[in-house]
């Protein structure tokens, strides 16, 4: 009797990509078109991953922070904050900046999806 031939899924083949594979599943992948196929879209997705972003303008980052800081304050209604706890601007920048990043890394893949 045989043994089942093992479905090609994404895990499957991201292994062949990483090179981290046996030999009898690198051949299962190579040896099927919609595996060969799927392998040469997540090289194509890996390449378009890891290549630069342009970063954006000093004013373009000035305003989305700005911007994420003026909504985070209205988030909170300052009648509810005693003087103490209002949070400031510096305070809160690290945070901002960081979710400010996240933003642009995610507009940067997007953006590089779509060429």
């Amino acid at each position: 009797m045989t043994e089942p031939v093992p479905p090609i899924d994404d895990e499957l083949v991201s292994a062949v990509l990483d090179g981290e594979a046996t030999p009898a599943e690198r051949a299962l992948v190579e040896g099927s078109p919609a595996g060969r196929r799927r392998l040469e879209q997540l090289r194509a997705t890996a390449a378009a991953v890891g290549e630069p972003v342009e970063p954006l303008s000093p004013a373009v980052v000035d305003r989305l922070v700005g911007r994420a800081l003026d909504e985070n304050l209205r988030s909170e209604p300052a009648s509810t904050l005693s003087p103490m706890a209002r949070p400031s601007r510096r305070r809160w920048a690290p945070a901002v900046a960081a979710a400010a990043a996240a933003i642009l890394a995610v507009g940067g893949i997007v953006a590089l999806a779509r060429s």
